[in-house]
């Protein structure tokens, strides 16, 4: 098995590392300009159309009309309708895993996994094994995985070294994998579309039982918190509206990139039964996910555990919700969401977000909504994954808090890196999945995000955000004026392409 791998493209050599860093920021620049930079929300021009980076088609509004539902806004401009049971939220790894491993047991026609980063190791191989054990009885199993994947970006010495890469896992297995947008040399000429990646995180089971949000299946998504892991979130759904969603966008994807091609009647719901399927039908997750999600201790610094997933008997009854699925070159759904969220807000926005680096269309938004009267809070990570990220995150700051939002940067107990993506709008909307508020994921990158605005969900995401509150502390502008040196913004710079 391989072990402290790299890209095939960047292994062990830091020149053309350094060299692809350098191209991918060149072209970043360039396709900013062709699209008229960051400052405009609108359609690019033909030649940026041509190469694919955007869809050719502005937003549908420019924002809010008293007209026009908040739903009707995102509706119009891609979202899908869906009905669904009401959503489990998973605060921690380790209860996603329990609920993961139980639906990947139960699954009768297919799994397919979708994921940005990826690897197999100590604390999450019983996924993997699982997937490999299920393909092996005759069930479909597609793992479709980003090529950066193949590249780390630091390892704890208290994790044990044997960290595998999907394609090495798989082989000789009866799981179909394939690289979204592999990174080689010889595919240098394919810049700036290899900027391009799926920053979905998805596993469908069946058409039905659907996972999305910002765990990855690697190891930094899996490790204890006092390990270099991750605080986050996964939302859990039975809903056959979704799965008819998305199963034609997973199935294009697979087959752009995989020499076998997948059928969309493989990974689709079997029947459709009316409006919504038979929600409450499917598997409800096991006890044991749905007691971890609930109980776990959030201060634990040896463990992932967090609280407050909707309780076990959530699958009962249905709520309508909203799927966002962006797919750079057709859709525009993260602008839209952002752009609705800020727009319709009455009272207050909340965001949770790791990677937050407004670009100038985003801080129009924010813009406008302070100067109608919202309160805006960003909660941002103390601990991030690399120097060079910690100081991009800090050097956009100081224009938010002299716009007049209130930045805070959450402290884990361990050394953990917040990675949960809330957008929560006057606590009646709430937007779970994997978009950052960055130039990346709303331009460069496959999203994919669930809207809730059912009473049980929002009260449920409530109770977390006041939990994380509790370790937040308030960012002053004498503070974020030190963090806008040439350093950070040298560093900004270079984590445009890949923030």
């Amino acid at each position: 098995m391989q072990k402290n791998y790299y890209s095939p493209m960047l292994r062990g050599m830091p020149f053309y590392r350094f060299a692809f860093g350098v191209l991918a920021l060149l072209a970043t620049i360039s396709a900013m300009v062709i699209l008229g930079g960051c400052a405009t929300s609108q359609g690019a021009g033909s030649l940026a159309n041509s190469i694919g980076l955007v869809n050719s088609v502005s937003l549908a509004n420019s924002g809010a009309d008293s007209t026009q539902s908040i739903e009707a806004f995102l509706e119009s401009n891609g979202f899908s309708r869906i009905q669904t049971n009401e959503p489990i939220i998973h605060y921690s790894a380790e209860s996603w895993k329990a609920s993961l491993l139980n639906t990947i047991a139960q699954a009768k026609k297919s799994v397919f996994v979708l994921v940005f980063l990826a690897n197999r190791n100590e604390f999450n191989a019983e996924i993997y094994d699982a997937l490999i054990a299920k393909a092996a009885e005759g069930v479909p199993v597609y793992f479709l995985f980003d090529a950066t994947s193949y590249e780390r970006i630091f390892h704890n010495p208290k994790w044990n070294d044997e960290i595998v890469a999907p394609s090495e896992v798989f082989r000789g297995t009866k799981v179909k994998w394939a690289e979204f947008n592999p990174l080689r040399l010889e595919r240098i000429a394919a810049l700036p579309w290899l900027l391009v990646r799926d920053h979905r995180k998805i596993v469908m089971v069946d058409g039905e039982t659907i996972y999305a949000g910002g765990y990855n299946l690697n190891i930094y998504s899996f490790a204890p918190l006092d390990q270099n892991g991750n605080e986050d979130a996964m939302v859990e759904i039975q809903s056959p509206d979704a799965g008819r969603a998305l199963a034609p966008s997973l199935a294009e994807t697979w087959n752009q990139f995989s020499v076998e091609s997948l059928n969309l009647e493989d990974i689709a719901p079997a029947v459709a039964t009316g409006a919504g399927g038979s929600i409450g039908a499917t598997a409800a997750a096991s006890p044991e996910a749905s007691a971890g999600s609930q109980t776990a201790s959030m201060d634990s610094t040896t463990s992932q555990d967090t609280p407050l997933a909707c309780p076990p008997n959530a699958n009962k009854g249905a709520v309508n919700a909203w799927l966002g699925n962006q797919v750079i070159g057709e859709t525009r759904s993260i602008e839209a969401l952002y752009r609705a969220i800020f727009d319709y807000a009455q009272e207050e926005v909340w965001l949770v977000q790791a990677f937050a680096m407004p670009t100038e269309t985003i801080m129009q938004m924010v813009k406008q909504a302070l100067q109608r009267g919202i309160q805006v809070n960003i909660m941002l990570s103390d601990d991030q994954i690399s120097p060079a990220m910690d100081k991009a995150v800090h050097y956009t700051v100081l224009p938010l808090l002299e716009a007049g939002a209130h930045v805070f940067i959450y402290k884990s107990a361990g050394n953990a890196l917040l990675h949960y993506k809330l957008a929560m709008m006057d606590r009646k909307i709430v937007a779970l999945g994997s978009p950052n508020f960055n130039y990346r994921s709303v331009r460069l990158s496959n999203e994919i995000v669930f809207v809730f605005d059912n009473e049980r969900t929002i009260g449920v995401v409530s109770q977390n955000l006041s939990e994380l509150q509790k370790r937040a502390r308030p960012v002053s502008i004498e503070e974020a004026q030190k963090w806008r040196g040439f350093s950070y913004f040298m560093s900004y710079l270079l984590s445009v392409p890949g923030g």
